[in-house]
């Protein structure tokens, strides 16, 4: 969560390099989130654009990436579980 689009870059690079699966989870469950926050929580655009909506979505879909075999329904699971995360953010 640093307001940073080169460490950003650098992250998605890096879980690209491990498993480009994975990454593909990481911008998903990240973009799902950003659009939560901004569509249904009504979020602050500075907290979208510095990623503290897109960050723990972004681990969720991570998670169901990882431990789930790739499948059409692991994605739907990736994105109804970051859709979920952002949502239980809103909450707080």
């Amino acid at each position: 969560v640093v307001d940073s689009s080169l460490s950003g870059a650098a992250i998605v690079g890096a879980t690209a390099l491990y498993s480009p699966g994975l990454a593909g989870h990481l911008l998903l469950g990240s973009t799902v989130g950003s659009l939560v926050g901004y569509t249904l929580c009504s979020a602050p655009i500075e907290e979208i654009t510095c990623g503290l909506w897109g960050y723990n979505s972004a681990l969720t879909s991570m998670g169901c990436g990882a431990f789930f075999v790739h499948s059409p329904r692991t994605v739907a699971l990736s994105i109804g579980g970051a859709a979920v995360t952002a949502g239980a953010v809103g909450a707080l």
